[in-house]
């Protein structure tokens, strides 16, 4: 009898852990249609680590991947223009233009082994 009660604890928590992750996944495809309004040069958002893999847990943070039609900005200095702070937690971004995610995926990075789990906007070939 424990060990139904065992599994059945593991369900719930399984079931409240994918829950969260769909709530989040929802926030974050909010933000990304708010911030193309605003940045009409963004063309795709992807979401990549453990929220992207599903298997995000307690003190997780959101990865996040921007693909720009063009940008110019140095490396350092792509995050100022993008405010995470209606996000649902904690985040990390990594900015491309398109031209330097394509020159990626001529070294071998991909939206599958770079674990791009689902796309919050921007589904086009021209990107993926």
């Amino acid at each position: 009898m424990l060990a139904l009660a065992d599994r059945s604890a593991d369900w719930v928590d399984q079931a409240l852990r994918d829950l969260e992750q769909a709530e989040q996944s929802m926030q974050a495809a909010s933000w990304a249609a708010k911030q193309k309004h605003a940045q009409p040069d963004l063309l795709a958002v992807g979401v990549f680590g453990s929220y992207g893999r599903g298997t995000a847990g307690v003190g997780s943070d959101l990865d996040l991947l921007l693909i720009l039609r063009h940008c110019s900005e140095p490396i350092w200095q792509r995050l100022r223009r993008w405010d995470t702070k209606d996000l649902p937690l904690a985040s990390d971004l990594l900015v491309y233009g398109l031209s330097e995610w394509h020159t990626l995926v001529g070294f071998g990075v991909s939206s599958q082994n770079a674990q791009i789990g689902y796309c919050c906007m921007g589904t086009n070939k021209e990107v993926w």
